[in-house]
């Protein structure tokens, strides 16, 4: 069952030439690129769609680092139910891992954890978590690395969101995904995503998560609406706003320019006043406050042009983004349905297991 009502591209105030020249020039741009799924949001309505085939709506797909949204979400959740502080110290929870705990790590908050600023100086990242989730004993490992200027400086750390989702279970005696089943699945309509675990069995908290691009962007407007659903404040728009707010400098991350704007608690900061989940070789939803919108896709392409997708957005059709509803276009409207109709991988592509296409 659709979670969003649909309604066309100009009723919301956009034209819908304009979503077919981002779709075009992406293409002409990255021609070597997979985008799978895109979606549109505005005003709390899905305005365009499409799936490139052999991918199809409602296919469940690898998220990447989008994950962390969902980890940083719990921990949200323990702070609105008086559980835990951000300020509150890591080991201070994980008392067993004392006599482990290196140099630095006895002072580390939780605060520093969601910033991405542990102080660890070790380069991770979604292979290395992948690579990790083999192996036993990892919140220990974790622990036991060094910590030289928490709070200071930003590092992009799997093992970082790893120990959220272990600090989460520790507290509520649930595993990530039992955690948030009832408080958030069940309320946003997502289906019970597929979590990737390690060997101890508790979610990776990193990556690993498989979901649809419309449940996807439920999560991306539950935070545009600052934590209400439905008429429901179900997380305090206070957090909504700590969380999606810059707590470190990125700027000397190479990704790109919207990777250069400041990190959240585990969301991205981006040009235009925007912020974003944001998982490896292109999954984002894009959020942007101003024009009560969500753009989202799920990709397969090379890290090193992931810029390409935001540049061509903001190019295309943030512009064109306006105020009042527009004369509707049946004529570009059906031009532009037609056009999705068409979009398809090249015949030499072969999903992989990695991107399985699952309902």
């Amino acid at each position: 069952m659709p979670i969003f009502e649909r309604t066309t591209p100009e009723s919301m105030g956009i034209p819908s030439n304009c979503i077919q020249q981002f779709l075009t020039q992406l293409k002409e741009t990255c021609p070597d690129q997979e985008t799978h799924h895109f979606m549109m949001l505005r005003h709390g309505k899905v305005i365009s769609e499409g799936s490139y085939a052999p991918y199809k709506a409602g296919n469940r797909h690898v998220l990447y680092s989008v994950s962390k949204a969902f980890t940083s979400t719990a921990i949200g959740f323990l702070v609105a139910e008086g559980k835990l502080k951000v300020t509150d110290n890591m080991l201070d929870y994980f008392p067993e891992y004392r006599e482990f705990a290196a140099p630095g790590m006895e002072q580390l908050t939780v605060h520093q954890v969601l910033a991405m600023t542990t102080g660890q100086n070790k380069k991770t990242g979604v292979h290395v978590v992948s690579k990790q989730a083999e192996e036993g004993g990892r919140l220990e490992k974790f622990f036991a690395f060094p910590s030289e200027d928490a709070g200071q400086f930003f590092r992009y750390d799997g093992d970082a969101s790893y120990s959220l989702s272990r600090l989460v279970t520790k507290i509520s005696g649930q595993h990530l995904d039992e955690f948030l089943k009832e408080r958030l699945f069940d309320k946003l309509g997502i289906r019970m995503p597929f979590f990737e675990r390690c060997p101890e069995g508790y979610c990776l908290g990193a990556s690993g998560m498989k979901i649809s691009i419309e449940e996807m962007a439920a999560l991306g407007q539950f935070y545009l609406q600052k934590g209400n659903w439905k008429g429901e404040q179900i997380l305090p728009a206070e957090w909504i706003e700590q969380a999606s707010s810059c707590q470190i400098d990125t700027s000397h991350v190479v990704t790109g320019t919207d990777w250069n704007q400041g990190y959240c608690y585990h969301f991205w900061r981006g040009r235009h006043n925007t912020y974003r989940f944001c998982g490896a070789y292109g999954q984002m939803c894009v959020i942007m406050p101003d024009l009560d919108a969500l753009f989202l896709v799920q990709s397969a392409f090379e890290n090193s042009k992931l810029f390409h997708i935001l540049d061509t957005f903001y190019e295309t059709i943030l512009p064109y983004i306006g105020k009042e509803p527009l004369p509707e276009n049946e004529k570009e409207q059906n031009e532009l349905n037609k056009f999705i109709k068409t979009l398809a991988l090249s015949k030499n592509h072969k999903p992989t297991e990695e991107w399985e296409l699952s309902e």
